[in-house]
């Protein structure tokens, strides 16, 4: 049995969650109520790309908590495998690596 074929057919039994992090650390970071408003771009980029959260505060006291969305960022192993099984191989990948060895020469040493 190959080996794909036998990872598959064990991938599709398993009942595992699997929870992929880009921040190993969630503490909330406080940031102001003005502090949100101005940069909230920025805040809502950092909650997705990085799952951030943050507490809200208006006069020291928090009043709302920016985060990921519960469930937004979690798949089974079955879900991934058959993500990763979908990727199509770029034929040309190795070619454009050779082109840029190629390419790529050694400094001189200007203090030489």
């Amino acid at each position: 049995m190959p080996l794909a074929h036998s990872l598959n057919a064990h991938v599709a039994q398993l009942d595992l969650r699997i929870f992929v992090y880009c921040n190993f650390t969630h503490m909330k970071e406080r940031i102001s109520s003005t502090e949100a408003a101005r940069n909230l771009g920025e805040y809502l980029a950092r909650v997705k790309h990085r799952g951030e959260k943050f507490v809200i505060v208006k006069n020291n006291k928090p009043i709302a908590e920016l985060g990921p969305v519960s469930g937004a960022r979690e798949t089974t192993l079955a879900g991934l495998w058959l993500a990763l099984r979908e990727v199509k191989a770029d034929i040309e990948f190795a070619a454009d690596l050779e082109k840029v060895n190629a390419a790529d020469t050694i400094m001189e040493n200007p203090w030489a």
